[in-house]
C-alpha cells in the first residue's frame, strides 16, 4: 500500500506543476472557461496533503 500512496503522490506533484504552468491540459473536466490556477491548487493541494499523511502512516517504523 506505501507504493501505491508514493506513487499517487508524485503524480499528484507533477500534475500539480504542470498545473500551475499550463491549467487546461489537466483540468479537463472542468469547463474551459473555470479553468484556472486557483482551480488546480484547491484540488491538486488538499491531494498533496493527504497523500503525504497516508504516505507516512504507511511506513513501516525501524
Amino acid at each position: 500500500m506505501r507504493e501505491f500512496y508514493l506513487i499517487l503522490l508524485m503524480l499528484s506533484i507533477a500534475l500539480f506543476w504542470i498545473g500551475l504552468i499550463k491549467p487546461e491540459l489537466v483540468l479537463r473536466w472542468i469547463p474551459e472557461t473555470h479553468r484556472n490556477r486557483q482551480k488546480v491548487l484547491s484540488f491538486f493541494g488538499p491531494l498533496i496533503l493527504v497523500t503525504f499523511i497516508l504516505f507516512g502512516i504507511t511506513i513501516e517504523s525501524p
